[in-house]
Order: structure tokens, then sequence, then C-alpha cells
């Protein structure tokens, strides 16, 4: 699915400019800002350098999850989570990271399935606790607590401490979803490679991209409060409204910015980096 940030960089950006879905603005438009930054890195804590998720719970803790182990940050040190100290933790390889309605932290690893973390003790689900795959890639839940597990061989929901699966046989695009996100009026959207599904009133309805674009190599997705869809990723960017596509930067084009991230404020509002 694409490398992941060497380190943990705040706020070290190119340019950032803040997308009111109502407009459109242009990107090529906006000015760079200036930012103070802070690293972190194994120097000053980290269990490793190559982060994959990033994660602030309600309770102000902010959690790392690296290719080394998971580490919670409480604004002065690191405390490290990781298969030799924390039984039940089954992989240090974290991929993704989520929590939940009633603050109970989710982890997903990249073989070793989904962790959940009670602010006590792990506990792991993989293939043989009704996982469809053990490659966890993104993780959501829904307006009833359901919680949805995208996994590299298909889509799970967990409730009531059982796993139901979804494949292509029940409407998705692809078997592989990459991101899920929560949207409007109940629903959920699930990227893949070759387009977009989302999931309403117990049904997927499935909407297919051009062959020239792979939405594999996305990075971020999001509902604007307008009902737009935003998608965005390595030399992607793109809008689907109203059933269609529209696409600002290609793949395949010989321009354009390198990667492209969205961020959904408190207020709906959606901020978009743009890395060359």
């Amino acid at each position: 699915m694409g490398k992941k940030l060497p380190l943990i960089v705040f706020l070290t950006l190119t340019v950032l400019v803040t997308l009111r879905v109502a407009d459109e603005a242009s990107l090529a438009e906006a000015a760079p800002t200036r930012y103070v930054q802070d690293v972190w890195n194994t120097e000053k804590g980290l269990p490793q350098n190559s982060v994959a998720a990033i994660l602030q719970t309600r309770d102000g803790y902010l959690w790392v999850g690296t290719f080394g182990g998971l580490a919670r940050f409480d604004g002065l040190r690191f405390t490290i989570f990781d298969t030799g100290n924390s039984p039940g933790l089954k992989s240090n390889r974290i991929t993704t990271l989520f929590e939940d309605h009633a603050g109970v932290l989710w982890i997903g690893t990249e073989q070793n399935g989904l962790s959940r973390y009670d602010r006590s003790t792990f506990t792991t689900y993989m293939t043989n606790e009704g996982l469809p795959g053990n490659y966890v890639q993104s993780i959501a839940e829904d307006a009833k607590g359901g919680l949805w597990i995208a996994t590299s061989n298909g889509l799970a929901r967990l409730a009531e401490g059982r796993f139901t699966t979804y494949a292509t046989r029940d409407g998705l695009i692809d078997d592989e979803v990459g991101l899920i996100s929560a949207g409007r009026n109940d629903s959920l959207w699930f990227v893949s490679a070759r387009g977009l599904t989302r999931w309403q009133d117990g049904r997927f309805s499935a909407y297919r991209i051009p062959a020239n674009i792979d939405f594999s190599v996305a990075r971020s997705l999001f509902e604007g409060p307008d009902g737009s869809v935003w998608i965005a990723g390595l030399r992607v960017f793109a809008c689907f409204r109203d059933g269609t596509f529209t696409f600002y930067f290609r793949p395949e084009g010989p321009h354009g910015p390198e990667r492209v991230s969205i961020f959904k404020g408190r207020s709906g509002q959606l901020t978009v980096l743009v890395v060359d």
C-alpha cells in the first residue's frame, strides 16, 4: 500500500491549504505556511522510526503505531507496548489505530489481525476468530456501534462479539479494502483499488473508477458536509459527487504533487495537505 512516514514530523508542510468544499478553491494558489515543528524518533523514545498511524484518544494521550511496536505519548515521554512486554499483543507491526465510542483502542497489524486494548489488557482477533484476513488496513465504527475492519482479504463487522464478513459477492468492488470512513446519514464509505463502495440501510452501492486510475494508493477518505466524498493519496486527489468522479491529479500525469492528504476538522471543514 506504499511507504509510511519515516518518523513523526508535525506540520513540516510544503503547502497547507484549507479547502472549503462549497467553492473548491484552487490548490495551486495556496501559499506556504510556517509552523513550529517538533520531531520525535528512537533517540527520543519511539520504538521504531517507521510510523504508520497516529491517534489522539479522548483522555489526551497520543498513540503512535510503528513497525517496532505501539507507543503512548503523554507530552513528555513515551510508554512502549510490544510483544515482549504486553501479553495479548501478537504483532509489533502496527498499521492503523482507532478509538471506539466506549474509549476502547483498536490496533490493526500487518499480519497478525486486530488487537483490542481496554486500558488494561490486549486481546487479539485473527482469522481463527472470524476475521477474513490478518492484514488490517483500516477501522471505523457505524452509528449502531458496530466495528468495521478492512483487511487484505475482505471486510468484517464486529458486533456483540461476533464477526460478519463481506466480499465482492455481497456488493463490494474489491475484496481488499484500503480505507473506511463514516459518512452522513449513518453511511460508511470504503475505498479500494477500483473505486468506492457505500454502505447504507443495510446494503452496498458500488461506484467504479476509470481503468487508468488506481485508488490503492489512497491515504485519506472523507465525506464533506455537502455530501461530496473526497479521496486523496499518492498523486491522487478526487471528488465523488452525485454519482460522478472528478479527478484533480491523475497518477499517470507527468506533473502534480507527489502526495495529497485530507484532514477533517471538528466543524466538518476539510484541510488538504499537498507535498511536492
